[in-house]
């Protein structure tokens, strides 16, 4: 089992940094450090959270809300793209 580490900024609609993966032996740390982000971000609007899963595409599935709008910006790049290559 793994942790991942979230930052979501609320109004951008995005996650405000990539993932942070943990394995089980930092444990520890992992709380250490989701503790010391919910200290930094308390008032704001921005969600952190600390997810034990298998892995970042077991995340994905779980947690999708965290990813949906990186999932539509990426559909929308590779469809510009595509249809740029079509010109």
């Amino acid at each position: 089992m793994r942790h991942f580490l979230l930052i979501y900024d609320i109004d951008q609609g995005r996650l405000a940094e990539p993932p942070r993966e943990f394995r089980h032996s930092e444990r520890a740390h992992a709380l250490e450090e989701y503790a010391r982000l919910e200290t930094l971000h308390r008032g704001t609007r921005v969600q952190v959270v600390l997810i034990a899963a298998d892995s970042l595409d077991a995340v994905k599935v779980t947690h999708a809300n965290f990813f949906v709008r990186d999932s539509i910006e990426a559909l929308l790049r590779d469809a510009m793209e595509q249809a740029g290559a079509l010109n």
